[in-house]
Protein backbone atom coordinates (compact mmCIF):
# COMPACT_ATOMS: atom_id res chain seq x y z
CA UNK A 1 0.00 0.00 0.00
CA UNK A 2 3.06 2.32 0.88
CA UNK A 3 4.37 1.67 -2.38
CA UNK A 4 1.59 2.17 -4.26
CA UNK A 5 0.49 5.38 -2.71
CA UNK A 6 4.06 6.60 -3.46
CA UNK A 7 3.34 6.45 -6.96
CA UNK A 8 0.28 8.95 -6.32
CA UNK A 9 2.03 11.85 -4.11
CA UNK A 10 5.22 12.73 -2.29
CA UNK A 11 6.39 9.79 0.48
CA UNK A 12 7.26 13.14 2.46
CA UNK A 13 3.29 13.85 2.21
CA UNK A 14 2.13 10.50 3.82
CA UNK A 15 1.21 9.46 7.30
CA UNK A 16 0.09 6.06 7.67
CA UNK A 17 -1.93 4.67 10.85
CA UNK A 18 -1.96 1.15 11.68
CA UNK A 19 -5.24 -0.42 13.15
CA UNK A 20 -4.00 -4.66 12.79
CA UNK A 21 -2.01 -6.48 14.34
CA UNK A 22 1.43 -4.70 16.25
CA UNK A 23 4.15 -7.18 14.55
CA UNK A 24 2.32 -6.20 10.94
CA UNK A 25 2.84 -2.44 12.08
CA UNK A 26 6.36 -2.52 12.90
CA UNK A 27 7.04 -4.68 9.84
CA UNK A 28 6.26 -1.64 8.07
CA UNK A 29 8.66 0.09 5.97
CA UNK A 30 7.95 3.70 6.31
CA UNK A 31 9.09 6.23 8.85
CA UNK A 32 5.97 8.33 8.91
CA UNK A 33 3.71 5.76 10.94
CA UNK A 34 1.39 5.57 14.12
CA UNK A 35 -0.10 2.81 15.66
CA UNK A 36 -4.05 2.75 16.78
CA UNK A 37 -4.51 -0.12 18.95
CA UNK A 38 -8.05 0.34 19.97
CA UNK A 39 -10.93 -1.80 20.04
CA UNK A 40 -13.15 1.26 18.44
CA UNK A 41 -11.24 0.63 15.08
CA UNK A 42 -11.14 -2.97 14.88
CA UNK A 43 -14.65 -3.87 14.69
CA UNK A 44 -16.08 -6.43 12.46
CA UNK A 45 -19.82 -5.33 12.65
CA UNK A 46 -18.77 -1.68 11.84
CA UNK A 47 -22.09 -0.11 12.36
CA UNK A 48 -23.34 -1.99 14.98
CA UNK A 49 -20.63 -2.18 17.16
CA UNK A 50 -19.92 1.89 15.85
CA UNK A 51 -16.45 2.55 14.73
CA UNK A 52 -14.36 5.16 15.31
CA UNK A 53 -11.92 7.15 13.38
CA UNK A 54 -11.38 9.35 16.60
CA UNK A 55 -8.16 7.81 17.57
CA UNK A 56 -6.73 8.33 13.82
CA UNK A 57 -8.04 12.05 13.31
CA UNK A 58 -6.08 12.81 16.58
CA UNK A 59 -2.94 10.44 16.18
CA UNK A 60 -2.67 12.23 12.79
CA UNK A 61 -3.43 15.60 14.29
CA UNK A 62 -0.78 15.54 16.72
CA UNK A 63 1.57 13.83 14.49
CA UNK A 64 1.97 17.05 11.87
CA UNK A 65 0.99 19.37 14.54
CA UNK A 66 4.48 20.96 13.32
CA UNK A 67 4.26 20.64 10.02
CA UNK A 68 2.45 23.88 7.92
CA UNK A 69 0.01 21.61 6.22
CA UNK A 70 -2.97 23.61 5.14
CA UNK A 71 -4.91 20.28 4.17
CA UNK A 72 -5.31 17.07 4.65
CA UNK A 73 -6.81 14.19 2.89
CA UNK A 74 -7.43 11.03 4.62
CA UNK A 75 -8.07 7.87 2.86
CA UNK A 76 -8.89 4.38 3.64
CA UNK A 77 -6.42 2.05 2.69
CA UNK A 78 -8.90 0.36 0.62
CA UNK A 79 -9.94 3.77 -1.17
CA UNK A 80 -7.43 4.20 -3.32
CA UNK A 81 -6.29 7.33 -5.88
CA UNK A 82 -6.22 6.87 -9.67
CA UNK A 83 -4.25 10.10 -10.46
CA UNK A 84 -1.69 11.79 -9.41
CA UNK A 85 -3.86 14.70 -9.87
CA UNK A 86 -6.34 14.16 -7.19
CA UNK A 87 -5.31 16.42 -4.04
CA UNK A 88 -5.26 19.26 -6.83
CA UNK A 89 -9.16 18.02 -8.17
CA UNK A 90 -9.93 17.89 -4.14
CA UNK A 91 -8.60 21.29 -3.18
CA UNK A 92 -10.37 22.61 -6.51
CA UNK A 93 -13.69 21.17 -5.52
CA UNK A 94 -13.23 22.15 -2.08
CA UNK A 95 -12.67 26.25 -3.34
CA UNK A 96 -15.46 25.94 -5.58
CA UNK A 97 -17.70 24.68 -3.16
CA UNK A 98 -16.81 27.29 -0.34
CA UNK A 99 -16.15 24.07 1.86
CA UNK A 100 -14.15 23.04 4.58
CA UNK A 101 -14.75 19.65 4.40
CA UNK A 102 -15.96 17.37 1.04
CA UNK A 103 -16.47 14.00 0.93
CA UNK A 104 -18.64 11.13 -1.14
CA UNK A 105 -22.62 10.38 -0.03
CA UNK A 106 -23.74 12.89 2.54
CA UNK A 107 -26.38 13.40 2.97
CA UNK A 108 -28.85 14.90 6.09
CA UNK A 109 -30.60 11.47 8.13
CA UNK A 110 -32.22 13.38 11.38
CA UNK A 111 -36.23 12.55 11.33
CA UNK A 112 -35.60 9.93 9.11
CA UNK A 113 -35.73 6.44 8.64
CA UNK A 114 -32.33 6.15 8.51
CA UNK A 115 -30.84 2.88 10.06
CA UNK A 116 -27.86 4.22 11.92
CA UNK A 117 -29.81 7.39 12.78
CA UNK A 118 -32.71 5.46 14.13
CA UNK A 119 -30.01 2.87 15.89
CA UNK A 120 -28.02 6.04 17.51
CA UNK A 121 -31.75 7.31 19.67
CA UNK A 122 -31.37 4.14 21.17
CA UNK A 123 -28.50 5.69 22.87
CA UNK A 124 -30.02 8.53 25.51
CA UNK A 125 -26.64 10.72 25.29
CA UNK A 126 -26.88 11.07 21.10
CA UNK A 127 -28.64 14.28 21.18
CA UNK A 128 -27.61 15.71 24.54
CA UNK A 129 -23.92 15.25 22.47
CA UNK A 130 -24.77 17.08 19.81
CA UNK A 131 -26.13 20.12 22.28
CA UNK A 132 -22.61 20.45 24.15
CA UNK A 133 -20.48 20.68 20.86
CA UNK A 134 -22.68 22.24 18.45
CA UNK A 135 -22.34 26.32 17.75
CA UNK A 136 -25.05 25.68 15.04
CA UNK A 137 -29.15 27.09 15.84
CA UNK A 138 -30.27 23.97 14.78
CA UNK A 139 -28.46 21.23 17.09
CA UNK A 140 -30.74 18.71 15.85
CA UNK A 141 -28.85 18.08 12.68
CA UNK A 142 -27.35 14.62 12.16
CA UNK A 143 -25.21 14.15 8.77
CA UNK A 144 -24.12 11.08 7.50
CA UNK A 145 -21.06 10.48 5.03
CA UNK A 146 -19.05 7.40 3.98
CA UNK A 147 -16.06 7.17 5.74
CA UNK A 148 -13.40 5.93 2.83
CA UNK A 149 -12.48 9.28 2.32
CA UNK A 150 -12.59 12.83 2.64
CA UNK A 151 -10.55 15.91 2.15
CA UNK A 152 -10.38 18.78 4.39
CA UNK A 153 -9.26 22.46 5.17
CA UNK A 154 -6.37 21.42 8.47
CA UNK A 155 -8.80 23.69 10.76
CA UNK A 156 -11.72 21.90 10.35
CA UNK A 157 -9.73 18.24 10.46
CA UNK A 158 -7.56 19.62 13.51
CA UNK A 159 -11.32 20.99 15.51
CA UNK A 160 -12.89 17.67 14.93
CA UNK A 161 -9.52 15.29 16.13
CA UNK A 162 -9.94 17.30 19.08
CA UNK A 163 -13.62 16.57 19.95
CA UNK A 164 -13.81 13.77 22.48
CA UNK A 165 -15.88 10.92 21.67
CA UNK A 166 -17.96 10.97 25.28
CA UNK A 167 -20.47 8.34 24.17
CA UNK A 168 -19.80 5.71 21.10
CA UNK A 169 -20.72 7.06 17.59
CA UNK A 170 -20.44 5.33 14.11
CA UNK A 171 -18.03 7.26 12.17
CA UNK A 172 -19.73 8.31 9.27
CA UNK A 173 -22.30 10.11 11.49
CA UNK A 174 -19.65 11.42 13.99
CA UNK A 175 -17.10 12.89 11.58
CA UNK A 176 -19.55 15.29 9.10
CA UNK A 177 -21.62 16.00 11.74
CA UNK A 178 -18.92 17.03 14.19
CA UNK A 179 -17.44 19.30 11.39
CA UNK A 180 -21.06 20.55 10.51
CA UNK A 181 -21.92 21.41 14.51
CA UNK A 182 -18.42 23.11 14.76
CA UNK A 183 -19.34 25.58 12.15
CA UNK A 184 -17.44 24.10 9.14
CA UNK A 185 -19.15 23.67 5.55
CA UNK A 186 -19.09 20.24 4.60
CA UNK A 187 -20.05 18.81 1.21
CA UNK A 188 -20.02 16.44 -1.56
CA UNK A 189 -18.20 14.81 -4.03
CA UNK A 190 -21.22 14.21 -5.96
CA UNK A 191 -19.79 13.55 -9.70
CA UNK A 192 -17.65 10.49 -8.53
CA UNK A 193 -20.25 9.44 -6.17
CA UNK A 194 -20.87 5.61 -9.03
CA UNK A 195 -16.80 4.84 -7.84
CA UNK A 196 -17.22 5.26 -4.52
CA UNK A 197 -19.05 2.82 -3.10
CA UNK A 198 -19.68 1.29 0.44
CA UNK A 199 -19.26 -2.43 -0.58
CA UNK A 200 -18.59 -4.15 -4.40
CA UNK A 201 -21.22 -3.86 -6.72
CA UNK A 202 -21.26 -6.32 -9.87
CA UNK A 203 -20.06 -4.20 -12.91
CA UNK A 204 -18.80 -1.39 -11.33
CA UNK A 205 -14.85 -1.84 -11.12
CA UNK A 206 -11.45 -0.08 -11.32
CA UNK A 207 -11.24 -0.41 -15.13
CA UNK A 208 -14.72 1.32 -15.68
CA UNK A 209 -13.51 3.55 -13.38
CA UNK A 210 -10.21 4.64 -14.80
CA UNK A 211 -12.14 4.60 -18.13
CA UNK A 212 -14.52 7.81 -16.93
CA UNK A 213 -11.20 9.63 -15.03
CA UNK A 214 -12.81 8.77 -11.68
CA UNK A 215 -10.52 10.36 -9.37
CA UNK A 216 -11.03 7.49 -6.85
CA UNK A 217 -12.40 3.99 -6.27
CA UNK A 218 -13.85 2.15 -3.43
CA UNK A 219 -13.18 -1.01 -2.62
CA UNK A 220 -10.38 -1.88 -3.96
CA UNK A 221 -8.57 -4.90 -2.17
CA UNK A 222 -6.15 -6.39 -4.20
CA UNK A 223 -2.66 -4.67 -5.91
CA UNK A 224 -0.42 -5.77 -8.58
CA UNK A 225 2.63 -4.79 -9.85
CA UNK A 226 3.50 -2.49 -12.79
Amino acid sequence: MVDYWRREVPATDLWVVHGGNRADFENIKFENKSFAGCARVRTRDHQREKQSYSLIFALVSKAINHLPYGYIWFMKYDHVPLTPLVPDLFLEKLQREQADVVGFRLRRVDRTISPHYLYHLTNPEFLDFWRDVSVRRDKTTILTMLGTGSFWCREAFDAVANVPETTPIYLELFIPTVAHHLGFRVREVTEHNDFVLPRPVKGVTIEAARRTEAWTFHPHKTFWDG
